[in-house]
């Protein structure tokens, strides 16, 4: 079940006492090292900028047009019509 809009809007209002908590988490000697450590690295999380990644994304398509558009035709309700520019034919004049 989805989070009501009003319940999200309210707690995005108690933003600042949730950050206030983990704050007095970390600093309170009487938790144990885990928790206040745990406070420590939300925060930091929270105000911190992470540095970007690099990713490196390959694209190969081996896809056929002709195979496409037969594959869409097969795959439809209705029949589909091929309005692919058909390539201009350059004749050899050099016989001439």
């Amino acid at each position: 079940m989805a989070t009501p809009k009003e319940t999200k809007e309210w707690i995005a209002g108690k933003s600042q006492d949730v950050a206030q908590f983990m704050w007095d988490l970390m600093h309170d000697d009487t938790q144990p090292i885990k928790e206040r450590r745990a406070a420590a690295v939300w925060l930091g999380e929270m105000s911190m900028a992470k540095a970007p990644t690099e990713q490196k994304v390959e694209v190969n398509h081996t896809h056929d047009i002709g195979a496409m558009l037969l594959e869409a035709q097969r795959m439809a309700t209705t029949k589909l019509i091929d309005v692919t520019p058909k390539p201009k034919v350059i004749e050899d004049d050099s016989d001439v």
